[in-house]
């Protein structure tokens, strides 16, 4: 590769992206995939091919920018094809997933990252976001205690009944993009977890961290040892989240999870 390629070259890779996410709205698929296309052969020709300097880095920033700005634009589509349907906005709908990230506990609940299996919708079976925030709140009881959600853990597959809707930001300009940060996320729907008395319970059906590692580390494994890795791994993993946070809360004298607001 010619090193006076490689300016232009870079340059496009950076000025395609950019100007594909300056669009107000999407193109049609067929649109970035012949961009896309057309870049690359022509990427090809300007850079190996022999031509005079000066239009050579035209044509290799052009075709670099034609073809960055055509992926990008099918990225997006891809992306956007997962979003959460109109139709299943405000439904009670039946989930099961896994749990994808650390939780964040406070007194009034928890809020988890939950990366969706499967879902139905009564007894037919919908499609949902594969990335989803989720919020799980206590009950409320006699005396005014509430009683608090139970515990969770990463890689653990659930099975309840969430509420969801699409994910907005706020409209303060130059403020925080909320919307735009749970999309850099993969985050395509929010919600919160039914578990009143009509609601079916939450049940904890496994943890795939317990079996992936009972699985993947030795094909001899017995099934006593999955049995041990399934009950005693999140035992373990709660028990160091908790001693983590109760030093970290020791040595700040504040709580390292953030407010939890319920979603509406």
């Amino acid at each position: 590769m010619n090193a006076a390629a490689i300016a232009p070259l870079l340059l496009g890779s950076v000025l395609g992206p950019a100007l594909q996410l300056q669009q107000p709205g999407l193109w049609p698929w067929w649109t970035y995939a012949a961009m896309a296309g057309a870049g690359v052969p022509g990427l090809a020709l300007a850079m190996w091919l022999g031509s005079p300097r000066a239009p050579r880095r035209w044509a290799v920033l052009l075709c670099a920018a034609a073809l960055c700005f055509g992926l990008t634009g099918l990225r997006a589509i891809a992306f956007a094809a997962d979003r959460l349907q109109p139709a299943l906005e405000g439904r009670d709908l039946l989930v099961t997933g896994i749990v994808a990230a650390m939780p964040q506990r406070n007194e009034g609940g928890v809020r988890f990252r939950f990366r969706v299996e499967s879902a139905r919708d009564g007894a037919a079976g919908v499609v949902l976001p594969p990335g989803l925030l989720l919020g799980w709140y206590g009950n409320a009881e006699a005396g005014g205690q509430r009683e608090l959600p139970a515990p969770l853990a990463p890689g653990e597959r659930w099975q309840f009944a969430v509420r969801l809707k699409a994910p907005h930001g706020h409209v303060n300009p130059h403020g925080f993009d909320h919307e735009l940060w749970l999309w850099e996320q993969g985050v395509q729907g929010t919600g919160y977890v039914r578990a009143g008395p009509r609601d079916p319970p939450p049940q904890r059906l496994a943890s795939t961290g317990g079996t992936r590692w009972s699985s993947g580390a030795t094909a001899r494994a017995t099934p006593s040892s999955r049995r041990w890795a399934i009950r005693v791994w999140p035992a373990c993993w709660r028990r160091w989240s908790r001693a983590t946070r109760a030093r970290s809360n020791a040595s700040t004298g504040t709580s390292s999870a953030p407010p939890v607001s319920r979603t509406s």
